[in-house]
């Protein structure tokens, strides 16, 4: 009938395994970055398994604040295989990682920087993102925002096989 509601279509997701990150990560460094490994929740590093491995993101620190430091891991020895820094001109924080149906990296959370990536409209003071990075080198591909004029967060996210995201998060 006219006017009728419909109810809403569910995209089907797969829930991910969790990973759980070693109590003592090896010594992450990627240029002149220190992962910092912490057991507090603003530094945690989050992790995602990906063939051969995982790749972990946590903080590190730089003079313009905190940044992003993500890394490829070999999945038997530890050893770091590749990684980036992800960062703008002020504090940047992961907060969840997810592999895309097409097997990108896809990294959420949120960031103060003005300049984190390329399409960025920030709208107040903390800002939630969700960045598609390339599974080899690591370097954003894609980025969406959540921006509103509060404070926002991406705190955790899934990826459909269709290739859509469902982030949650808060904002205030």
């Amino acid at each position: 009938a006219a006017g009728a509601q419909t109810d809403p279509v569910l995209t089907e997701c797969a829930t991910p395994e969790p990973v759980v990150v070693p109590e003592a990560l090896p010594e992450i460094q990627i240029g002149g970055s220190t992962l910092v490994a912490t057991g507090a929740d603003a530094y945690r590093p989050v992790a995602v398994e990906v063939e051969g491995g995982y790749v972990v993101a946590g903080a590190t620190f730089s003079d313009t604040g905190r940044d992003i430091l993500i890394a490829r891991l070999d999945g038997e020895s530890g050893e770091v295989l590749g990684g980036a820094v992800v960062g703008g001109s002020g504090d940047d924080v992961a907060r969840a990682l997810a592999v895309s149906a097409k097997g990108e990296i896809v990294l959420a959370g949120h960031s103060d920087s003005r300049d984190l990536a390329p399409g960025q409209r920030a709208a107040g003071g903390r800002d939630g993102f969700a960045l598609t990075l390339d599974a080899e080198s690591l370097k954003v591909v894609a980025a969406s925002f959540v921006a509103t004029e509060g404070e926002d967060s991406v705190d955790a996210l899934v990826t459909a096989e269709s290739g859509e995201l469902l982030l949650a998060g808060t904002s205030n």
